[in-house]
């Protein structure tokens, strides 16, 4: 299996997708993206696996991009990684969990790879 997992945030996503490469190889392809108004179009497009997603962005914050996003596909999995999600905003906008520590991030992905 290969989790194809596109990466939203302003200021981090490269960081972000080269941390998941470097702990799980090619059982990854992380897509970085720092517009989240191209981000909610990709989602349009391409099914991927998991969407990490910044709770602060440019135009529209976390929980706007969740919303969108979950309105085109129901179904797609979306992880907030920022110290500004909590479980009541991360609820509320139908994330299926949040984080805010990088490990915590690589053991959730380590989990959907063992599914």
């Amino acid at each position: 299996m290969v989790l194809e997992i596109l990466v939203v945030d302003d200021k981090y996503a490269r960081n972000i997708g080269e941390h998941l490469t470097h702990e799980f190889g090619d059982k990854v392809v992380p897509y970085p993206i720092r517009q989240e108004d191209q981000a909610i179009e990709l989602v349009k497009e391409r099914d991927y696996d998991l969407v990490v997603l910044d709770y602060n962005l440019n135009e529209k914050n976390g929980p706007e991009v969740a919303t969108e996003m979950l309105e085109t596909r129901p179904d797609l999995r979306i992880a907030g990684y920022s110290t500004d999600w909590n479980d009541s905003n991360s609820n509320d906008a139908g994330l299926d969990t949040h984080f805010r520590e990088m490990w915590q991030l690589k053991k959730y992905v380590a989990a959907i790879l063992e599914e």
